[in-house]
């Protein structure tokens, strides 16, 4: 059966990979080896999985993982979180601390990233989107401070978005990347975080994303959704690349 690149509508080429493939979480192997499909014209690579494979994401167990509790070492003794370097480079972006924003959060988890946000953006509105219900309980409730379901509750336009490690997991990315791409105000930005397959290649084997990204395939991807392009400067994260359209 043919297959079509689900971005540009190309047809597919397969590719056996004879390498054990491994779970994103606690990294069992799931396969010893597993087809792929990448597209020659905008070099997407497609992993066709099922949906079910990607239940753990969706699982109390998950839910209880400490996602955001991880710290990176960035001087002699001094370490900080991921969301408050995220939160930190997001600052460097968007200046102006006294304006009002709207940031949308798609794969939130607790919402800790957005909390370090609100931290700065006193005055900003910050939306959280997960698959997992059950990290609702661990979202920041307060003012200004929302989890919604992006597909059913969109009530809002976006000043900022953001795809912090989300992106290759969302099996229908391409329709929802173009709902965000309409939600976007004028001046809307979209935030895309992810490991740099160049410096940690060992993400190529998780069986677990629908969709395996680098940094010229997302160009390509720009391209084709008439966005602007720019890879920014990242000085925390030494194996991972910062993309915005």
């Amino acid at each position: 059966m043919v297959k079509n690149c689900k971005f540009c509508s190309n047809k597919l080429n397969k590719i056996t990979i004879n390498l054990p493939f491994f779970s994103h979480f606690n990294f069992q192997t799931k396969q010893n080896k597993n087809i792929l499909f990448n597209c020659p014209n905008c070099h997407i690579t497609h992993n066709f999985i099922s949906q079910n494979d990607l239940f753990f994401f969706k699982s109390k167990k998950y839910s209880q993982s400490s996602q955001t509790s991880h710290k990176i070492k960035i001087k002699k003794n001094i370490f900080q979180t991921r969301s408050f370097l995220q939160a930190q480079t997001i600052k460097k972006i968007l200046k102006d601390t006294d304006k009002t924003y709207d940031f949308l959060d798609y794969g939130c988890f607790d919402g800790r990233l957005l909390k370090e946000l609100g931290a700065i953006y006193k005055k900003s509105n910050f939306y959280g989107h997960d698959v997992n219900k059950k990290v609702k309980k661990f979202f920041p409730y307060k003012k200004n401070f929302y989890f919604i379901n992006f597909e059913k509750e969109l009530k809002s336009k976006f000043d900022f978005v953001i795809f912090s490690h989300s992106m290759m997991y969302i099996k229908n990315i391409n329709i929802i990347l173009d709902k965000i791409i309409e939600s976007l105000k004028s001046t809307g930005i979209i935030f895309i975080q992810m490991p740099d397959i160049s410096e940690n290649p060992f993400y190529s084997l998780m069986d677990d994303q629908f969709y395996f990204f680098d940094k010229k395939n997302l160009y390509n991807l720009s391209i084709i959704k008439k966005l602007n392009f720019k890879l920014i400067k990242n000085n925390y994260f030494k194996r991972e690349f910062i993309v915005l359209y």
